[in-house]
């Protein structure tokens, strides 16, 4: 995705095409230089051949679409001018589950932060965690561009100061990812259900989405612009794949997303939901006591979702939801909304009882 900019629409293409036909023909001479003093002159005049071509690009009606074969045959000044560019992330509100577990697993939380980070982003980790939060602003240099803030999402008054700030902050807030989340204690029997952990998973699941909604909706309104992105689960696509609790506030989840975007789109403001496979995070043992979170329980787990996974050989890691969080959040998902992008190997797709392909 680094490597082109899609066009938006079909117009002026030829314009486009000859456009840069003229820019490729004028670098390749530049590169073939050979001789000392022609590279000094091409460094020297780098700079304004860099002007040149953004100028060249603003004049056009529309992005343009470059293929990975054009950008290696215009090796170094096409690469230093052209970059794939998210605007929206100039700053965001991320929920986070801050999942550093002794066991060494890797939250999605903070594989999303890492990498909005380094796209650019400015980002506001909000978290109850105050410790893990602030371990993982500092890793990644602290403010001015990263900072971090208390909030319990159950709480309506954290998650708007968590806004506010990020805002007074930033001057904006353009993207809002909806991540903190429990799994609650597992009961296969409706019959022993505990209310009080029933509404326990749905204070955090579902309300804490429905106030990070609420309060991004706030600023993003009189913008006229933003994306709201909420984690949901398979769980939230079918049934028998989780505690009743769980599973419950993951379909509340999708309900509210499929509401809010349509409420939100006429102004501008995207909201959709990723879901994904079950991913080795400390999440997954958190129903445990924590002398029983050890290193082989994980593997258990990890054994046990590669077995019943319909995509075999490659494991869903935090990192490939995070990548789908930034591809709804980026201008390349500028149409998408409402939509509950499933990152889970077709596993909700498909039915093995039969096993016809098994």
């Amino acid at each position: 995705m680094a490597t082109h900019l899609v066009s938006q629409s079909h117009r002026s293409n030829a314009t486009k095409a000859e456009l840069f036909e003229q820019l490729l023909h004028s670098t390749q001479q530049q590169v073939h230089c050979r001789s000392e003093e022609e590279l000094v002159e091409l460094q020297e005049t780098k700079e304004s051949e860099k002007a040149k071509v953004l100028q060249a690009l603003q004049s056009c009606p529309t992005p343009i679409r470059l293929t990975h074969r054009l950008l290696c045959r215009v090796p170094q000044l096409m690469i230093d001018v052209v970059r794939i560019k998210f605007s929206g992330l100039l700053a965001k509100l991320t929920e986070i589950e801050l999942d550093l577990q002794p066991c060494g697993a890797t939250g999605i939380g903070e594989s999303t932060v890492r990498l909005f980070h380094k796209h650019g982003a400015k980002v506001c980790i909000a978290d109850v965690q105050d410790n893990l939060g602030q371990q993982v602003c500092q890793s990644l240099g602290g403010e001015p561009d990263t900072f971090f803030c208390h909030c319990d999402v159950t709480k309506e008054e954290d998650v708007c100061s968590a806004v506010d700030l990020t805002v007074e902050k930033f001057g904006t807030l353009d993207i809002m990812v909806n991540n903190a989340g429990i799994s609650g204690a597992p009961c296969p029997d409706i019959r022993e259900a505990d209310l009080s952990e029933f509404e326990k998973v749905f204070d955090i699941n579902v309300k804490g989405v429905f106030h990070g909604m609420k309060h991004a909706a706030r600023i993003m309104i009189p913008q006229t612009k933003g994306t709201i992105i909420s984690i949901c689960s398979v769980a939230g696509a079918i049934g028998g794949l989780g505690p009743h609790a769980y599973t419950g506030s993951k379909h509340a989840v999708l309900g509210l997303n499929k509401n809010v975007a349509a409420e939100l789109g006429k102004y501008g403001i995207r909201v959709n939901c990723v879901s994904p496979y079950a991913v080795a995070t400390g999440l997954a043992l958190a129903h445990l006591p924590e002398e029983e979170r050890t290193e082989d329980a994980m593997v258990g787990f990890r054994n046990f979702v590669a077995r019943n996974a319909n995509m075999q050989g490659t494991e869903l890691t935090a990192n490939d939801v995070a990548n789908a969080v930034l591809f709804l959040a980026s201008d390349e998902a500028r149409y998408i909304s409402g939509t509950n992008l499933m990152v889970d190997g077709g596993f909700t797709s498909v039915n093995h009882s039969l096993r016809v392909f098994r």
